[in-house]
């Protein structure tokens, strides 16, 4: 990410990122969220404009992310994408999709990445990660920071109601350097599937009044 595109990330998407995760599905953030330089943050995918929910949740971390190729070609949308640097992945061109994330990591910078691969609506299950973020952490030796979009239990408005969200993040995830390369990267896909599965049932469970363990 270049001085430009820093800046207006600064000046645009923050402020922007406040109001319209508001408006679309009442934000609400919890704590802090300190993440090291050259992480790599993963999470389930619940809307159109939560990526400007993970820029609040880890503000004033400036976060690169990752997004399919076809969202480039959208009028408005694929502008604002290329002015802030988001990364075009492509998964016809993997060794690019690897490069581009290296370099960000090794430039200190946190890139985000979805392994669902696709939106799945206020979805309350996860579906199976894909292991191209996990591959690239134990290519690497990037952190994975796992991120739970979860309901709140609440919803707003009167008109238009909608579920309220927020976030549970995890502690920084690293692959196993004992294992071999493949499975090193199951395992670690697997532990970040399992935290974001488990906080979404967790809420799930709270919300209708059961009894909830405590995660570990």
């Amino acid at each position: 990410m270049n001085k430009v595109q820093r800046l207006a990330y600064l000046t645009v998407i923050v402020p922007v990122s406040v109001v319209l995760t508001e408006v679309t599905f009442a934000f609400r953030r919890r704590g802090h969220h300190h993440v090291e330089p050259g992480t790599i943050i993963v999470s389930n995918h619940v809307h159109d404009f939560d990526s400007l929910a993970l820029v609040r949740v880890f503000w004033p971390t400036i976060l690169r992310f990752n997004s399919q190729t076809s969202n480039f070609e959208i009028p408005v949308a694929g502008l604002i994408l290329r002015a802030f640097g988001t990364i075009p992945v492509d998964p016809a061109e993997v060794g690019r999709f690897f490069s581009v994330n290296a370099r960000a990591l090794d430039d200190g910078e946190c890139v985000v990445i979805y392994p669902e691969g696709r939106i799945t609506s206020y979805g309350t299950s996860t579906e199976t990660f894909h292991p191209g973020a996990f591959a690239l952490a134990v290519r690497t030796g990037a952190p994975i920071v796992p991120v739970a979009l979860v309901p709140s239990g609440r919803n707003l408005g009167v008109r238009w109601r909608r579920p309220q969200l927020e976030a549970k993040v995890g502690p920084a995830m690293y692959a196993k350097e004992t294992l071999p390369r493949r499975q090193a990267r199951e395992e670690l896909r697997q532990r970040a599937e399992d935290f974001v599965s488990r906080a979404l049932d967790e809420a799930a469970r709270t919300h209708r009044g059961e009894s909830v363990g405590v995660s570990r």
